[in-house]
């Protein structure tokens, strides 16, 4: 079975619309009703597994993630695609008694390499958080998941640069062809199956499907792969080639070359490069 939901919990697929399971989305509430009464994640979590609520189908067991994650889903304050759950004051509520419980400081890692940084167990996101001012930590994204990482901005930062010195001291490890892959997206499949929906009606406007259609057709468009990483790619290998260093292809190889940054605890971390290669701990082991 799947790491994530396909569905926020609270929420069920039905004839190919998203509308409310019951029981989740009385949990939803129960949830957001013991925090703003002040229960701790914890407590919450350990509430949720004792009534027997599966957040997940292929196990019982609720964590923090999965609680700060229904906590912080926006969606259950209802937008196009997902009914309201929660009301705006009492998710507001929320948002503030969670800031309130935390002090963030500054963070020293760049944005490239966050927005790049993903679990070294299931390769969801990792998204950089911090409790105090003396530690920092990375979060997997994925409450299934759950893995949480102290690691010091600066030690990150070396790691990383140290990763991305060696690549550009191995140019041949850019020479493998980057495998052509298909951008992952639901839009153009909703979209589809909205027109499909519409043309068995038959009582919609030609001004209407016109406009799915279209909309169908660039979301196809926006799927399609981006041929000109390769070319990208084989430019950098030319320049560390001929001889090139710095700090300005070192950032090129980090923007271009490399399709992510898996950390899997503070001595694991490995560079995933676009034509799957691995540089890093990973890659040794």
């Amino acid at each position: 079975m799947a790491w994530q939901r396909t569905i926020p919990f609270g929420y069920r697929m039905r004839q190919g619309e998203i509308v409310r399971d019951p029981t989740e989305a009385d949990a939803v509430k129960e949830i957001f009703a013991r925090y703003l009464q002040g229960d701790s994640m914890q407590r919450i979590a350990e509430a949720m597994e004792a009534q027997g609520i599966r957040y997940h189908e292929r196990t019982k067991c609720w964590n923090k993630s999965m609680v700060k994650c229904v906590l912080e889903n926006p969606h259950y304050l209802g937008d196009d695609q997902y009914p309201s759950i929660i009301s705006e004051e009492n998710f507001q509520a929320a948002q503030k008694r969670k800031r309130a419980n935390n002090i963030y400081a500054p963070c020293r890692v760049s944005g490239d390499i966050r927005e790049k940084t993903v679990c070294g167990h299931c390769g969801a996101k990792m998204i950089r958080a911090i409790k105090n001012r003396k530690t920092s930590r990375w979060e997997c994204e994925n409450p299934d998941c759950g893995n949480s990482i102290h690691i010091a901005d600066e030690q990150f930062n070396v790691a990383i640069y140290t990763l991305l010195d060696t690549l550009a001291h191995t140019p041949e490890a850019l020479a493998a062809r980057i495998p052509i892959q298909q951008k992952q997206g639901n839009s153009a499949q909703r979209i589809a199956n909205e027109l499909t929906n519409a043309l068995n009606r038959g009582a919609e406007s030609v001004e209407y499907l016109r406009t799915l259609v279209f909309a169908c057709a660039a979301e196809r468009y926006n799927e399609l792969p981006d041929s000109s990483i390769q070319y990208k790619t084989d430019k950098l290998r030319q320049r560390l080639e001929s001889g090139e260093s710095g700090e300005a292809i070192r950032q090129d190889l980090l923007n271009t070359a490399v399709r992510s940054i898996r950390i899997t605890d503070p001595d694991n971390i490995a560079l995933e490069l676009a034509n799957d290669q691995l540089i890093g701990k990973e890659a040794d082991a």
